[in-house]
């Protein structure tokens, strides 16, 4: 199956359509912009405007050699310090966020830990049924040949390594990486779609579930149906319970 980004509306007859939120963050004139630019309308301008507050874009991307698709909503967020503070909000409910520095400029690489640890924080505190990740994306590779690099691949690889998060250098002017990177994002809700289904599957059954959906003297109810990260009808589940049990705190979903 292809990998490449649709805006056709129609699937292949057999697919599964996911939905997830990812959030592009970074300090201002990393080229946020140019890369959702790129992912999402298939070109990038070599200038653009300033973003104020978020910039909101859709894309369906089809995974490889599966039968998944992914609507990923595409926040494109300011870099500017004036706009930090209304960032959390941004956050809530995403499932992927993409940090993003400059291979040329190493003071956008020293506050990538700020960004990813403001992330993480608002994540820890949302309510999202998806674990986030964190993708680590150095922007304007294609500069790299120009002498104009200031991070090392392998310092940024290292850093990333000693966070747990996976990294890619782009180039958004050349097309370099920049649908990989988002591929990466859209198999990650896939998966954690799936974990989801698969611990409330597991635990209304640990609940004695009967044929109708309902566990009887609980009440709980699962509700498989397609329910996306952010939205409860669209891939995911939905669930109603007026009292947890310890088993039911334990589940993250």
């Amino acid at each position: 199956m292809s990998s490449s980004p649709t805006n056709s509306g129609e699937l292949p007859p057999g697919v599964q359509l996911f939905k997830g939120k990812v959030v592009v963050i970074g300090e201002y004139s990393v080229g946020k912009t140019s890369l959702s630019n790129r992912f999402v309308l298939q070109h990038a301008p070599p200038k653009t405007e300033p973003t104020i507050g978020a910039a909101f874009q859709l894309r369906t991307v089809l995974l490889p050699n599966t039968n998944n698709a992914v609507k990923l909503e595409i926040w494109d967020t300011a870099g500017s310090e004036r706009y930090r503070s209304l960032m959390p909000m941004y956050y809530r409910d995403a499932s992927v966020a993409l940090v993003c520095y400059d291979i040329c400029n190493a003071k956008t690489f020293d506050r990538v830990s700020s960004w990813i640890d403001d992330f993480r924080k608002a994540a820890d505190g949302s309510d999202a049924k998806l674990q986030p990740i964190v993708v680590l994306v150095g922007t304007k590779s294609d500069l790299a040949a120009t002498g104009k690099r200031e991070i090392p691949a392998d310092v940024a690889l290292a850093y990333a390594q000693s966070e747990n998060i996976i990294t890619f250098e782009t180039s958004a002017r050349m097309n370099e990486n920049v649908t990989e990177v988002f591929l990466a994002a859209a198999s990650h809700i896939v998966k954690e779609v799936k974990t989801c289904e698969e611990r409330a599957a597991a635990l209304a059954i640990q609940q004695g579930v009967n044929g109708n959906g309902r566990a009887g003297s609980k009440g709980y109810k699962v509700d498989l149906r397609d329910a996306g990260a952010n939205d409860t009808t669209t891939n995911g589940f939905k669930k109603r319970r007026p009292q947890q049990t310890p088993e039911e705190k334990k589940c993250v979903c």
